[in-house]
């Protein structure tokens, strides 16, 4: 009786549930559509899809446990496979372990503390979990229709904060209503990579991310079903030198989704840019060495341009999720 009156406790207060017997396998998709930090700054559009293995743990005293590592990876740039394999990608997003309270506020991670040679919105290595299973905090009252309740997180030195509204209850199913905004501002060099000191920089970039979407959170199971995120940032460039102007700009779209589960009845974010006739794998190459040799570097003769490519696709995956950082800083930083 006792025990039954506990798990009807959990599943009102919307709690995550994680202990040893906790086996979560995720399929994961993003879709970057606009300016790209790469190689001397590229306009395109870049698709990463990835599987993410989650595993319950013991506890850490009263907080919950897990860990994450990747079973599948694969990665597009204007149509066209790069040639980087699960095992490469594991290089750069490594197994992980979070300590974290049951609303989900992440308090340890064992994700190593890198710093990103480019700044994105959101962008930071230790948040990859906050993306995939631990989505959004939660408040710990009843999860009812209306309900509302906000909080922030640090991606790199700026917080990103969320506002959630629980818009429909089907069962055990909550679907919850989420909104995010960040804004930083940073000094950038010739190349794009972010320097700590103006003297080092020709450019003072200004980013406001501005997202929305849905997360649907399985209260009897206590664990996210499926995430659903469509994200917008501009970046506003001021040259140091001379106070001239220039706007980036970035869309993107998430979505995750738990194996093993019906489809709960939500629409994914919608990616509404039209199909591009996707070029070949040699064509992408000779337009980046172009812009590779403008930018004066010559990296893409050893294969480093697939390799930063890499990186800035794995860092604007981490960084347009609400709260998709964990695994960021580690990929832009290998």
């Amino acid at each position: 009786m006792m025990l039954t009156l506990v798990a009807a406790s959990a599943i009102a207060m919307g709690v995550y549930q994680f202990d040893a017997t906790t086996k979560l396998d995720y399929d994961v998709a993003v879709v970057f559509n606009g300016f790209l930090p790469l190689l001397g700054g590229n306009e395109g559009k870049a698709e990463v899809n990835m599987g993410v293995k989650v595993a319950g743990l013991s506890k850490d005293a009263e907080n919950l446990r897990a860990s994450s590592e990747l079973t599948a990876f694969d990665i597009k740039f204007n149509g066209a496979k790069l040639p980087l394999d699960i095992e490469s990608a594991k290089g750069y997003f490594p197994k992980t372990t979070v300590s974290m309270t049951p609303g989900g506020k992440v308090l340890k991670s064992d994700a190593p503390n890198i710093m990103l040679p480019v700044r994105l919105p959101g962008l930071d290595v230790k948040r990859f979990p906050d993306i995939t299973y631990l989505p959004i905090e939660l408040d710990g009252n009843e999860l009812k229709v209306g309900g509302k309740w906000e909080f922030s997180r640090m991606f790199g030195d700026s917080p990103m904060q969320y506002s959630c509204t629980v818009s429909e209850m089907k069962g055990d199913l909550a679907t919850i209503a989420v909104t995010v905004k960040q804004e930083y501002e940073v000094f950038e060099d010739e190349s794009l990579e972010v320097v700590k000191n103006e003297k080092d920089a020709i450019s003072r970039v200004k980013t406001v991310l501005n997202g929305s979407g849905t997360v649907v959170f399985d209260a009897a199971k206590g664990a996210a079903r499926t995430v659903a995120m469509k994200n917008s940032s501009v970046s506003t460039v001021t040259s140091i030198s001379d106070g001239s102007k220039t706007e980036r700009k970035l869309d993107s779209t998430l979505n995750v989704k738990l194996k093993g589960v019906a489809d709960p009845a939500v629409k994914p974010a919608a990616n509404t840019t039209k199909p591009a006739t996707p070029p070949t794998l040699m064509d992408q190459a000779g337009n980046l060495w172009n812009n590779a040799v403008k930018a004066g570097q010559n990296a893409w003769q050893t294969g480093a341009g697939y390799i930063s490519l890499a990186r800035m696709a794995f860092g604007m995956f981490a960084a347009q999720i609400p709260g998709l950082q964990p695994f960021l800083k580690q990929i832009m930083g290998g």
